[in-house]
């Protein structure tokens, strides 16, 4: 072979690796692999899941059978979230997060009976959201927080927003400095000061999902109504409380709508799982440290 010859086939060798390796780079950040490599976490998600909690959440459900028993028109009176709080502090709750925007003032008797019961337990967390506005001049999403008497009384707000990829499932943990989960473990490590929390999942990081139904025990709303003292603290004692809707269909019209996801267990839950669920298989990640650190784009290709 020729010094020529030889040359430009080692030239020819050189550009195929490098476009090949730009291709990967490329690859990596392109929609269609992305997507591709989205439905792979799903599957590996579902596959890897152990079905089971190990951490001490409890879910309160607001759901079609509270809704039934209750016979209360939502948004419910704030004077029975009062007694709910009341009496899962007399369960000995060690957090309660309402996963409910209480954003506007109601009957000014139901919000005092409710920041008192929020100033006697201590512990609570409320859900801010980012709600969607119009006015004469623009369009825009804005941050809601809770009722500044609720927040006065004692409640930490947290941002409950779950962001959405571009397929619209919930894969990626809310980063936020005072995200929903982050408020609870806040809570927790207060009330519990020995508890051992592992490093929170940093930036970016995913949800390591454990099943699609039945990981966390639920109570709907009006059995804590109905409930003994001992009935109360075999359920709740020591137990992180998150309270929110768990519907499947809304017993007034886009009510639930708004809180029910789509995740990698569409399939085997049967449709789609509500806000509450999400939240708690949020924190019990974190307790547990067991969130999806995301792959380095580098450290993806060299494992090609």
């Amino acid at each position: 072979m020729s010094a020529t010859g030889f040359l430009r086939q080692h030239v020819e060798t050189a550009l195929a690796l490098g476009l090949g390796l730009l291709a990967t780079l490329a690859s990596l950040f392109l929609p269609p692999w992305q997507a591709l490599e989205r439905r792979g976490l799903d599957a590996l998600t579902v596959l890897a899941a152990p079905g089971e909690s190990s951490q001490p959440i409890v879910l309160v459900a607001i759901n079609e059978e509270s809704f039934e028993a209750l016979k209360l028109r939502w948004p419910w009176p704030r004077g029975t979230h009062a007694e709910l709080l009341d009496r899962l502090a007399l369960g000995g709750a060690a957090v309660v997060a309402f996963d409910v925007l209480l954003a506007d003032a109601s009957d000014p008797q139901e919000d005092e009976a409710f920041a008192a019961s929020i100033r006697r337990a201590g512990n609570v967390v409320l859900a801010a959201d980012f709600t969607y506005a119009e006015t004469q001049s623009a369009r825009l999403w804005k941050r809601t927080e809770p009722l500044a008497l609720f927040t006065d009384a004692g409640a930490v707000s947290g941002l409950a927003t779950v962001p959405l990829d571009p397929d619209q499932f919930v894969r990626a943990i809310p980063g936020e400095p005072d995200a929903f989960w982050r408020q609870v473990v806040k809570i927790l490590q207060v009330r519990v000061p020995s508890l051992a929390v592992p490093p929170l999942p940093e930036a970016g990081a995913m949800i390591r999902y454990l099943g699609a139904t039945g990981v966390h025990p639920v109570v709907p709303y009006h059995l804590v109504l109905a409930a003994s003292p001992e009935e109360l603290k075999g359920a709740f004692e020591g137990r992180i409380v998150i309270v929110g809707r768990d519907l499947r269909a809304a017993p007034e019209l886009g009510m639930a709508q708004a809180d029910l996801f789509a995740t990698p267990f569409i399939a085997e839950a049967g449709g789609l799982q509500s806000g509450i669920r999400i939240h708690a298989t949020i924190v019990e990640n974190a307790l547990t440290g067991a969130a999806i650190r995301p792959a380095r784009p580098l450290a993806m290709l060299l494992a090609n």
